[in-house]
């Protein structure tokens, strides 16, 4: 009888845990989409290149000091920085660490939004190509006017 009632017990115990442990499915599946969006704003990200393939060799020099054929624009003072990106569509740019002159305003909020088919990203109002989206990079392309390619990544 003991026995019987310690594994009715141990049982109870397990099957109590069980289902409080697991999470409830509420029908909703995330889209390609969702999961895309996600991506960008569930955590800031550190802006790492801004500029162009200027020999066209398909890899960006992310050196900032490079004084001739400079491809990364970036300065410094920009690389600490953080950008969030907020559910609501807008961005932010949080300026830290030493500035050394790049100023010391944060910036925003500014507009962003993914395009339906997670090709294309608006970033404060004009579209770029995406690259790559991941968890850790975040890579987007445009051609300017003299359709020379500019590259924006930002990393984690």
């Amino acid at each position: 009888m003991k026995n019987t009632l310690t594994y009715a017990g141990v049982l109870l115990v397990t099957v109590i845990t069980i289902v409080t442990a697991c999470k409830k499915d509420d029908g909703k599946k995330l889209t390609a989409y969702d999961k895309k969006v996600a991506l960008i704003y569930n955590r800031n990200w550190n802006i790492v290149f801004a500029g162009y393939d200027y020999n066209n060799d398909g890899v960006l020099n992310y050196d900032i000091e490079a004084a001739e054929g400079i491809e990364n624009a970036i300065a410094h003072c920009m690389v600490d920085d953080e950008y969030e990106f907020r559910k609501d569509s807008t961005f932010y740019m949080r300026m830290l660490g030493e500035n050394n002159g790049c100023g010391d305003v944060d910036g925003g909020p500014f507009p962003w939004y993914l395009s339906a088919d997670c090709k294309t990203f608006n970033y404060a109002g004009e579209n770029w190509d995406i690259v790559t989206l991941n968890d850790s990079v975040f890579l987007f392309k445009k051609k300017n006017e003299d359709n020379e390619v500019m590259y924006t990544e930002f990393r984690r």
